[in-house]
């Protein structure tokens, strides 16, 4: 196995494939290192709206596209995890489970996760009525009734989804209306399964061997409210899952790494693209700008590098 490249992408969702792919064809030597499945969170979606190419509508063929485009200029691509970036003289060293490996330029497409809640029985009953993937899980709550966390872009198009299947969808929402884009807010009124509860906030999610109910803090009214329901489905925002890479790096207050405007984070030779940074805009036509200013900068830095 080649441990020594120009390039080293931690993360193989969309902007990880994308980059990878762009500074290959630019000619660098370059790895991928992902240590789940290739194409992120956009795999669990089943129709982009909108894709940002029309050949492809489903997250999984849009992943699967990227993915067989950056083998095919003979990326490396190693299914391991990264724990760790180290300065190796000139050199960036990242050590993975299957090895160290070495590059003059790393970049960061670890992407997020679901942010949780952290409330009693989430995680208790994780695959057991809690998702975070209505395309996947809402066939199994067909003709029941299902509470969706969340006001935002995502809890919308999630909503969206299960009301096709589902008896009904209640929205538990903690500001007093929806945000996201207008043609959503537009679906989501006039869906009549839908129901939105807004000032509140989830308290516990209850039940015996699957999820039964959903206790909220109804705050207008000033009570509890028991939702029943047979699963719950929470969108309340991403986290970084940088993990242990971030240790070192300049991030926000919730833990995204600070780049500069050319994608350079803190830590000279280390870039940062996609869902890992602060202020990202959120969807996939910023995931690709990302991954193409972050190819396009180390393959300009490998061209100002005397090579030995």
């Amino acid at each position: 196995m080649n441990t020594n490249f120009d390039l080293i992408v931690i993360g193989a969702g969309i902007t990880g494939l994308v980059t990878a792919h762009h500074a290959a064809e630019a000619g660098l030597k370059v790895a991928c290192v992902e240590q789940l499945m290739f194409g992120g969170l956009v795999v669990n979606i089943n129709e982009l709206a909108p894709s940002p190419d029309p050949r492809h509508h489903s997250g999984v063929d849009l992943a699967s596209d990227w993915m067989e485009r950056m083998l095919e200029l003979g990326v490396d691509y190693l299914n391991a995890s990264a724990s760790g970036l180290a300065a190796a003289g000139a050199d960036i060293e990242v050590t993975t489970s299957e090895g160290p490996l070495k590059a003059a330029r790393v970049v960061l497409a670890t992407g997020a996760r679901l942010r949780r809640l952290g409330i009693p029985g989430e995680s208790e009953f994780e695959n057991r009525g809690v998702s975070g993937c209505a395309d996947c899980d809402a066939p199994m709550h067909a003709d029941r009734d299902v509470v969706v966390i969340g006001g935002g872009d995502s809890a919308m198009q999630e909503a969206l989804v299960l009301a096709r299947f589902c008896r009904s969808v209640q929205m538990v929402c903690r500001d007093a209306a929806l945000h996201g884009r207008r043609e959503l807010v537009d679906a989501m009124l006039a869906e009549p399964k839908v129901r939105c509860r807004f000032h509140c906030e989830p308290q516990a999610i209850r039940g015996g061997q699957e999820v039964e109910e959903v206790l909220v803090n109804d705050r207008a009214a000033g009570t509890s409210v028991a939702l029943p329901c047979s699963g719950v489905f929470v969108y309340v925002g991403l986290q970084p899952a940088a993990d242990g890479l971030a240790a070192g790096l300049a991030v926000d207050d919730d833990g995204f790494i600070r780049i500069d405007d050319h994608g350079a984070t803190s830590i000279p030779g280390v870039l940062a693209a996609g869902a890992a940074r602060a202020g990202f805009g959120g969807t996939l036509e910023h995931a690709i700008a990302d991954a193409r200013m972050a190819a396009a900068a180390a393959v300009e830095a490998l061209a100002r590098r005397p090579r030995s």
